[in-house]
């Protein structure tokens, strides 16, 4: 398998900490998380002020990670439901349910983000990058993050930005 940390056996809980502390010496501030319905954290949430207070909200795809394994897992063999509602596949010797890869997805979709946070966080120390260059996608108005309005709209905003020019 060909992604980062895949085998990661860095528990989330410890992996985002050191998210945490990262983005702490990097200047941020009212770090909180939000959780999911099992108490897994959906999401990073943090202000940084500059010109004015902008709010982050950064997330970790553990569901797109989790369909990745999955799919590498299984290749070209069949998968069966089974009576709980999970999937299975045997593949080789080796039976395993959909689920299986759910905690170790969660791991790896962590560590990614820690190593992509320390890398954009060490770019901006060294001013090759700014601030909201980095976590623009993820600007949070309350509701939805820019990346998310932008993709709702089908990019109009910025083809109408491109218009005006």
């Amino acid at each position: 398998m060909n992604i980062k940390n895949y085998t990661s056996d860095v528990p989330t809980s410890v992996t985002i900490g050191r998210i945490q502390a990262f983005l702490i010496e990097c200047k941020v501030n009212g770090l909180t998380m939000e959780y999911g319905e099992n108490g897994q954290v959906l999401a990073l949430l943090f202000h940084i002020d500059l010109d004015r207070r902008y709010s982050i909200r950064m997330t970790a795809n553990v569901d797109a990670v989790h369909e990745t394994f999955w799919r590498d897992y299984v290749g070209p063999h069949r998968t069966y439901k089974t009576p709980n509602g999970d999937e299975e596949c045997s593949s080789g010797y080796k039976r395993r349910l959909r689920s299986s890869f759910r905690e170790q997805a969660e791991r790896t979709a962590w560590k990614l983000q820690q190593d992509w946070v320390e890398v954009q966080m060490s770019l901006l120390r060294l001013q090759k990058i700014d601030f909201l260059q980095v976590f623009m996608p993820y600007l949070w108005d309350g509701k939805q993050t820019l990346y998310d309005r932008i993709k709702g709209n089908g990019m109009l905003a910025l083809e109408a930005g491109a218009e005006r020019q």
